[in-house]
């Protein structure tokens, strides 16, 4: 495998909630996004956007990528540099 080093992260994001079933009464709907938390190696960041992926291969392919907007992030814990 090359040489390529990779920063590990820990981000803990707000997310987005989605009622994906039936039909739901107005005050079983929840009006808040969820905390979650990602772990991953840093592909790409900018001003705006930082975007991991859980794997990656000896000829630089992604697999498991996410692109998470820097506003919804709450913490960013670099675990391995």
């Amino acid at each position: 495998m090359p040489n390529v080093k990779r920063k590990i992260v820990k981000i803990e994001w707000e997310d987005a909630c989605s009622h994906n079933e039936d039909w739901w009464p107005e005050d079983k709907i929840s009006n808040e996004g969820i905390t979650t938390e990602s772990i991953g190696f840093i592909v790409k960041e900018n001003k705006t956007h930082i975007t991991i992926a859980n794997s990656f291969n000896d000829v630089e392919l992604y697999n498991g990528i996410l692109t998470i907007p820097k506003k919804y992030i709450k913490k960013k814990r670099i675990i391995k540099s």
